[in-house]
């Protein structure tokens, strides 16, 4: 009698310990979902696979964000500031590009490098965004007078859409979607992949691209935070790494970004918010 009672709590352990284990694995694996209403969103496109949130700037207000570019570590001195200007819907309306005074870090117009015009359009779950570079300057110092550089479109899927048709009714591009409802390729024309992403378990997205200089595929390392923020991007292509940091009311105010080996660099953000002055 006393031997099965002994052998019962033994297995009654080992049920006990079993069941922990299971428990412990499945909070190993909870997955952490991207925020959607951060100031950061996720936009394979871009070298480092992010952007600023048109709703997130428009929620909050913003007018305008000065970027700050230090060169020589966080205490040096500032190199480039930029300005980036919004309209109503949250979408890059211009970037003006400059030295800085000693002063009050604020841009020198009398030394902008180039002025960004962007020109929003809507078509059907698309927003285009068109853009041409002013610039000010060539490698000789100041242009007598300014060139206009008409570059490419961007295009950013609003509404979930499975193909971009431009308005000669050709197909530009393919989307695919995950069961829950989350982009994970985009294709071109010819159904050659652009990009892929794949969401894992503890806080990583994986995007990955085709580099046409290596031939081969490359993956750019997506982390999140417990509140779904994206907070680092390592790209190994290149082996960059970009660390976001925020400040308590979620606006992102620093990017230290460093190649392996290398001292890093800082770029910072102020917010100046509309009616503001």
């Amino acid at each position: 009698m006393i031997k099965m009672k002994i052998i019962f709590q033994i297995i009654l352990l080992i049920i006990l310990s079993i069941g922990c284990n299971s428990i412990k694995k499945i909070e190993s694996k909870e997955e952490i979902i991207l925020d959607k209403n951060g100031i950061l969103a996720l936009y394979p496109p871009t070298y480092h696979c992010v952007r600023f949130n048109p709703d997130w700037i428009v929620k909050n207000d913003v007018e305008s964000i000065i970027e700050r570019e230090y060169l020589d570590g966080r205490n040096g001195k500032i190199h480039l500031v930029t300005i980036l200007d919004y309209n109503s819907n949250g979408y890059l309306e211009f970037k003006h590009s400059g030295l800085s005074y000693p002063i009050d870090d604020s841009p020198n117009k009398n030394d902008i490098f180039s002025r960004w015009e962007y020109n929003t359009e809507v078509l059907d779950s698309f927003v285009l965004h068109n853009y041409r570079i002013v610039r000010f300057h060539d490698e000789n110092g100041k242009m007598n007078k300014p060139d206009t550089l008409s570059l490419s479109k961007n295009k950013f899927n609003t509404k979930m859409a499975s193909k971009f048709v431009d308005q000669e009714n050709q197909v530009i591009s393919i989307y695919e979607y995950d069961k829950f409802k989350r982009l994970v390729s985009e294709k071109n024309r010819k159904g050659e992949i652009r990009y892929r992403i794949v969401y894992h378990p503890n806080n990583k997205i994986e995007v990955i691209k085709f580099s046409r200089w290596h031939n081969k595929e490359f993956s750019s390392w997506i982390t999140l935070d417990k509140k779904g923020r994206i907070i680092q991007n390592f790209d190994e292509s290149n082996k960059m790494t970009h660390e976001f940091k925020y400040d308590d009311s979620g606006r992102m105010i620093e990017d230290k970004h460093w190649f392996e080996g290398k001292e890093p660099n800082y770029h910072t953000y102020e917010y100046k918010m509309k009616n503001s002055r």
